[in-house]
């Protein structure tokens, strides 16, 4: 119900946080639904629903509000607005020959890496080794190779935003040399047992496509389109899983369900028995700030690990992943979920807005920083990626690595005839 309240609220804005949150939190109901018998959905708790469907309409309420919010600089005429905003950007055709160079040696470097690691585990299988050894046992890579991979992530993104913008007026060997970096990084991390970046990609992409060339209601057909891409994205997600060191051998719709479906269950086992109460503040909500301040020594307490614990259901295990809600729940009770969830959303539907009102704006970088954010409010109904990723000095650090990248490469001329045989 919420997906629709969202629909019509946000003036039928399918782009809108709240859609995304709502169309969230449908897609793993959908998914849960497989499960139903095996899962005993059918005792759902009320309070686990009011949760949902209260934390739901804050963010519904929220973008309504800020819809009505003036953001708008100075404008300028229709034409211009239509043409500054799609107009074409340009960068040296070497800068993109070296960037693909600069993901092949961040590729090689991390390869050598994870089968050193993964070597040290107990199956013959180092991609799950080594996925276990950096996750369980706090094990990483050399600070090098980390600091060369946010860099390359950095580079990704940057390429993927002139592939989208460019895509309609770039030629075929443009199209190659623009996504090419991007395509090394998915390599990467799919030899190193990681996808979590190539979701943030396929978000940040279809972030990037709605913000560009988007600017009326959409037609069913699109919303179809669309659809269609997320299920073909969802069987990709699934095909690769063996390539970055999944040893599940279930089907493809077994997989996805307890996926996608399972946070809502676990969600609701979680809210029937929280558990003991935290000794640190917002030590869920706060990890990656906790963790910088027991680093500094201002925080005196151990590290400890951002992963919340594996629940079990009829003796099947059901995993460790909750929706957006449950940290804050945890943390500071309905109140703390309350303010939470209200800032969260404020803060996505305000800079939301103020890119669509500013449309007359060349809004490169607000575009591209916008679009490498939109992750969590995809994600919401799996886990609270705003708190735990966005509010973080790791991400201040990829804005940084992602400004002075773009400002290096990307250039601006009118004339377009000057540029044919030196960038792309």
């Amino acid at each position: 119900m919420s997906i629709f309240e969202s629909y019509l609220f946000t003036g039928k804005d399918i782009f809108s946080p709240s859609f995304l949150v709502s169309a969230s939190f449908a897609v793993s109901w959908l998914f849960s639904s497989y499960n139903y018998t095996l899962w005993g959905l059918s005792d759902f708790g009320i309070l686990t629903v009011l949760y949902i469907f209260f934390g739901l309409q804050i963010f519904i309420l929220v973008d309504s509000f800020a819809k009505n919010i003036r953001l708008r600089k100075q404008s300028r005429s229709l034409k211009l607005e239509s043409q500054q905003h799609r107009a074409k950007v340009y960068i040296n055709k070497w800068a993109a020959i070296f960037s693909s160079a600069y993901q092949l040696i961040v590729l090689i470097l991390t390869r050598r890496q994870v089968q050193a690691i993964g070597s040290l585990g107990d199956t013959d299988n180092f991609l799950y080794n080594y996925r276990i050894v950096t996750s369980f046992e706090n094990l990483q890579t050399s600070r090098l190779v980390s600091f060369l991979s946010e860099i390359s992530l950095a580079v990704a993104f940057v390429f993927l935003y002139i592939f989208i913008r460019n895509f309609q007026t770039s030629k075929i060997y443009e199209k190659i040399l623009l996504i090419l970096p991007v395509l090394i990084l998915c390599l990467t991390n799919i030899s190193s047992g990681s996808r979590f970046n190539i979701i943030k990609l396929f978000t940040a992409g279809f972030a990037y496509y709605m913000l560009i060339f988007v600017r009326k209601k959409v037609k069913f057909s699109f919303v179809a389109k669309s659809a269609l891409l997320v299920v073909v994205f969802f069987g990709l997600f699934y095909l690769i899983r063996t390539f970055s060191g999944r040893l599940d051998e279930s089907s493809a719709i077994e997989y996805l369900s307890s996926y996608l479906g399972g946070p809502i269950k676990l969600f609701d086992l979680y809210i029937r028995d929280r558990g003991v109460s935290h000794s640190i503040f917002g030590e869920e909500t706060f990890y990656s700030i906790n963790t910088l301040l027991i680093k500094l020594g201002i925080l005196n307490t151990p590290m400890y690990s951002p992963h919340l614990e594996f629940r079990y259901f009829n003796g099947i295990n059901l995993g460790n992943i909750y929706n957006g809600f449950r940290r804050s729940i945890q943390d500071f009770g309905p109140l703390g979920y309350f303010l939470v969830t209200s800032f969260t959303s404020l803060f996505y539907s305000i800079f939301y807005q103020y890119i669509k009102q500013n449309r007359d704006k060349n809004q490169i970088f607000s575009i591209m920083i916008y679009g490498a954010m939109t992750y969590p409010l995809f994600l919401y109904s799996i886990n609270d990626y705003f708190s735990q990723g966005i509010i973080s000095v790791n991400f201040v650090q990829f804005i940084f690595y992602m400004l002075i990248f773009s400002k290096l490469v990307i250039r601006k001329d009118d004339n377009e005839s000057n540029w044919e045989s030196e960038h792309v």
